[in-house]
């Protein structure tokens, strides 16, 4: 006797509309083109890394995605956000490109609200009092600059609305 399937159609139609879809995307580049941010706060070292993590990116390579933004310095450089562990563990391990998403156009201080999120959030048993010291300082710091560029954004609207 052939089951009949179930019919869930009507237990979605109050779900809130799909996410706008991103232009960014996941790219490929060269280790070598990416450069620490000038805004971090913390070094990652080798004795950081887990043997087990290093063999993992030896053999599978990175499968999370390092967040950076194009140095705009440099033409065809990129400055870091986010994955320092990674970044490093890719280069140790000889691999020669990792996976990044590359955000353009970041309004001022979310650079550093990023790092400093990313830093506090995976290193702190491994960070030295005055890391700790100067990356809580960093992310006051760019909350202060981004606080501002929303609050101006926000005059800004209200005034041609």
């Amino acid at each position: 006797m052939a089951s009949t399937p179930l019919n869930l159609s009507g237990m979605f139609e109050n779900s809130p509309a799909a996410a706008p879809r991103s232009r960014e995307r996941v790219e490929n580049i060269p280790v070598d083109l990416i450069d620490s941010h000038l805004r971090n706060t913390t070094y990652v070292t080798e004795t950081m890394l887990d043997p087990a993590f290093r063999e993992s990116v030896a053999a599978f390579g990175v499968l999370q995605p390092v967040l950076v933004i194009p140095n705009d310095n440099a033409a065809g450089r990129y400055y870091l956000l986010a994955g320092h562990k990674r970044l490093l563990g890719s280069r140790l391990c000889g691999r020669s490109y990792i996976p990044a998403i590359i955000r353009k156009g970041l309004p001022p201080g979310l650079e550093g609200i990023y790092i400093t999120d990313t830093n506090l959030q995976y290193g702190v048993q491994n960070m030295l009092p005055s890391e700790k010291c100067r990356t809580l300082w960093e992310q006051h710091q760019s909350l202060k600059e981004f606080g501002n560029t929303v609050g101006h954004m926000l005059k800004k609207n209200r005034r041609s609305n």
